[in-house]
């Protein structure tokens, strides 16, 4: 009841708690379209058996998609209790994990689905997958992210945190996957990707840490896109100081 009557409270007031509403509408709808896609993955074994894994080993924590659901499904949730409680230290870190991992895996993410697909689909959705693997979850993985990330920056202004926090949290999250990766191929004979594992081991040491490289080019075009939409759209802490909370 409490959370019910704070939601009606900032709908009643002015610039400042309306803006409060938007966002906590719109993560509350983002978070709830990421749950039904993490339910949508544990539906899938029964009807693509072979979609888990070679060895039906580690299931779906094997692909980096599903890691990029289940953080941006923490990251959408995470961020309606941060528009009830309005804390400093929560909205700092909020923006540190959508800066360094959200907006540019999110983005890495859909490129590289796509990318790949438009050059050899069979290399990452054969089309045997068609039918099986429902249209919607899979636009939910790889399509749907970058817009909802786009309009995450329209409705909600980031401040990025330093550069040298946001590349440590950037490439930890991403060097914990590589080891992952790494782990799984060496120590159980399972290469996630098939195209990874198709290439020569000269080509797997180029691979890797271009992706990382290709992190650090993403990163950079994110900051400087939320930087743009910021100057725009004035955030949170902006309106609240210019009108308060009585309005």
């Amino acid at each position: 009841m409490r959370f019910w009557f704070r939601i009606r409270d900032q709908t009643e007031c002015g610039p400042w708690h309306r803006k409060q509403t938007v966002q906590l509408c719109y993560h509350m709808f983002v978070a709830w379209m990421y749950f039904a896609a993490i339910y949508g993955y544990y539906d899938l074994p029964c009807k693509v058996p072979t979609i888990v894994s070679p060895k039906n080993y580690a299931g779906f924590w094997k692909f980096l998609t599903y890691w990029n659901i289940i953080v941006s499904f923490l990251f959408f949730a995470f961020s309606c209790i941060t528009d009830t409680i309005q804390s400093d230290r929560m909205i700092k870190f909020r923006d540190t994990v959508f800066a360094g991992i959200v907006f540019p895996y999110g983005v890495f993410v859909s490129c590289m689905f796509w990318g790949v697909y438009a050059v050899n689909r069979e290399l990452i959705f054969p089309k045997e997958l068609d039918g099986k693997f429902p249209a919607w979850l899979n636009h939910i993985s790889h399509t749907i992210q970058v817009p909802t990330l786009l309009l995450e920056v329209l409705i909600v202004h980031h401040k990025y945190p330093s550069r040298k926090t946001g590349f440590a949290t950037n490439m930890g999250f991403g060097g914990v996957y590589l080891l992952w990766t790494f782990y799984l191929a060496f120590a159980k004979d399972i290469w996630v990707y098939e195209f990874v594992q198709d290439l020569p081991w000269y080509g797997k040491v180029i691979f890797f840490p271009a992706c990382l490289a290709m992190q650090i080019i993403i990163y950079n075009v994110c900051e400087r896109v939320d930087y743009y939409f910021g100057r725009f759209f004035p955030s949170s802490r902006e309106l609240k100081r210019l009108y308060g909370k009585k309005v």
